[in-house]
């Protein structure tokens, strides 16, 4: 439907049109003057005289008539479609009767008796005709084809007509040339089409840009658009075109470098396709006054031509802008300056608050630690009492003999020497720093698990770790500790609130680039997307229904963003949260 669309239409765009009537007039001297004339002098003798003068009459008006038509179709070739078509459709007729014409000829011939080589000459002569036609007619397929069809019909059913075996052959041969013809004439309309659309979209393009569109060849210009005669206030695009690119800058650019060289560097850049440049000049205008202008130069291929392509904007307000921008920054910086005290004050006050946040997290740890040390503490007491009594239960009796009372002196020895180390590593994570120290993640996460694993197991989570950063770093070990030891706290009360079936916690370390990475994974479920920003803001919990302080996050990101300056974050996994801390060695 389309292909026939493409066909049976009058509705032939501008270009198509002057092409059609430039060249149909050089159509119709061949079909209406000279194929007339060698058919006239073939068939001289052979057919009345009369016949053949108002044939050729015919033909020389013809011949007048398209001429004048074709001239009236070049002029009016850009109007509206509504307009041209009466016109075309006279063309059209015209044409249809000059192919009449010579499709009637070869009738006349056959009908008149002449011999075998005069009609295979004349057939000759009318399909050269035909297939001729595609160089004059093409743009307007129409046309074409209705040509075509009215000289080849004709033809081969004279030829069918005459009979005898090689003409019999002949017309099979042109029934096939025809349609072959017909079918490769509409794919090189398609093309014509299609290259003219295409010519006329990027004219449309260079035409209507606002920027401006240069054309250089070698050192001069030779084509412009509007835009960029614009922009220079030229009076004329040739004027411009004429002067060339000494006539828009003046001999020095700002830096000192002369004009020219430095535009002939680019130019060459832009040849080399190395790149394409893309720099800030300075200009000027016709009466002088100057201007900034952005410039982008690339090599293109314009008719088989090496050409550069380039385009022009003014960025006269940019430039402006820029220079009341620094202005305005000289003016900040001289205010800034003077807010320098005030400044420092408000940041002693934020360390003065970080302060007293950090104790206040603190104090929260330090609940979670006694609630922590109870729970380390009751399998050892109860082991203790157990002893006990049964030491107490065998003297009763008079059944405790030495060696059994040494045995159980020793069981329960060993477990107040428990409960002491306990203490002892409670303590010692607590400890204020004085300094950094030199740790790596493996202590870190050694001494992390040692307080927090009896609460894991006793939850019945499985704890993983894939260590693979060894490499030591100076930071402050125990509040590198407090952070570890609040997220995976975090994580235990989410897998735990959330009842998860198998739950896990995976700590990773590893490096990247560099820097000492450690993560924590669960499979809690994760944080509402919405919550997920506010998680590290001062007091913000998503556990207030059970007295969670807002502090923990908040702090954390404090001691690894400004004690240890690296970064802490967070991320949902399909299977829960990740927080990733980051430590960057030459930082620390």
């Amino acid at each position: 439907m389309q292909m026939l669309d493409s066909v049976f239409t009058f509705h032939y765009p501008p270009r198509l049109r002057e092409i059609f009537a430039r060249l149909t007039q050089f159509g119709a001297v061949f079909a209406n003057l000279v194929s007339p004339a060698i058919i006239l002098y073939l068939l001289a003798g052979s057919i009345p005289d009369l016949l053949l003068t108002v044939w050729g009459g015919l033909n020389i008006l013809l011949f007048g008539i398209r001429v004048a038509l074709s001239r009236m179709l070049y002029r009016q070739a850009y109007m509206p479609h509504e307009a041209v078509i009466p016109l075309l459709k006279t063309i059209l007729a015209a044409t249809a009767f000059s192919a009449l014409l010579h499709g009637s000829i070869i009738w006349i011939a056959v009908l008149s008796g002449i011999d075998d080589l005069h009609i295979f000459i004349v057939s000759l002569a009318v399909v050269s005709l035909s297939t001729g036609a595609v160089s004059t007619l093409v743009s307007l397929f129409l046309f074409y084809l209705s040509y075509v069809l009215i000289i080849m019909i004709p033809l081969i059913a004279a030829i069918l007509y005459h009979g005898g075996d090689l003409f019999n052959i002949f017309a099979f041969l042109l029934t096939f040339l025809t349609a072959s013809i017909i079918v490769a004439s509409h794919r090189q309309f398609i093309l014509l089409r299609d290259a003219i659309a295409m010519e006329e979209t990027f004219k449309t393009i260079f035409d209507q840009s606002a920027d401006g569109i240069m054309i250089m060849e070698e050192d001069h210009f030779t084509d412009c658009n509007e835009a960029f005669v614009s922009m220079f206030r030229f009076p004329s695009k040739e004027e411009l075109l004429r002067q060339g690119p000494t006539a828009i800058m003046p001999r020095f650019q700002p830096d000192g470098a002369l004009s020219m060289e430095k535009m002939f560097a680019m130019i060459h850049r832009a040849q080399a396709q190395k790149e394409n440049p893309s720099f800030e000049w300075l200009h000027h205008r016709h009466n002088g006054e100057p201007f900034w202008a952005e410039i982008v130069l690339r090599k293109i291929y314009l008719y088989d031509r090496e050409v550069l392509h380039g385009t022009w904007r003014d960025i006269s307000e940019r430039k402006q802008l820029e220079a009341e921008w620094k202005e305005s920054r000289i003016k900040i910086e001289n205010l800034n300056q003077t807010l320098e005290q005030r400044v420092a004050d408000e940041v002693r006050k934020n360390r003065e608050m970080d302060h007293r946040l950090l104790q206040q997290s603190r104090l929260a740890q330090m609940g979670e630690m006694i609630s922590m040390i109870a729970h380390q503490w009751r399998q050892p007491l109860s082991a203790i009492s157990v002893t006990s009594g049964l030491l107490s239960h065998k003297a009763k009796q008079q059944t405790l003999d030495f060696e059994t009372s040494i045995e159980l002196s020793d069981k329960i020895s060993g477990y107040a020497q428990h409960l002491s180390q306990t203490i002892n590593d409670f303590r010692n994570f607590f400890k204020p720093h004085t300094g950094k120290g030199r740790t790596n993640y493996d202590e870190i996460v050694a001494a992390v698990l040692e307080i927090i694993n009896v609460s894991i197991v006793d939850n019945r989570i499985d704890l993983q770790t894939d260590l693979q950063c060894h490499d030591p770093f100076l930071c402050y070990p125990n509040e590198l500790k407090q952070v570890l030891l609040n997220l995976i706290k975090n994580a235990e009360d989410a897998l735990v609130d959330n009842l998860v079936e198998h739950p896990f916690i995976l700590i990773q370390t590893y490096t990247k680039g560099g820097d000492f990475l450690l993560e924590v994974h669960d499979n809690g479920g994760g944080i509402n997307p919405q919550d997920l920003r506010y998680i590290f803001d001062p007091y913000f919990s998503t556990k207030e229904d059970k007295n969670g302080t807002g502090l923990g996050l908040y702090m954390s990101k404090i001691i690894i963003e400004e004690h240890c300056k690296g970064t802490l974050g967070a991320r949902n996994t399909p299977e829960g949260i990740c927080f990733t801390i980051t430590l960057r060695p030459g930082s620390l």
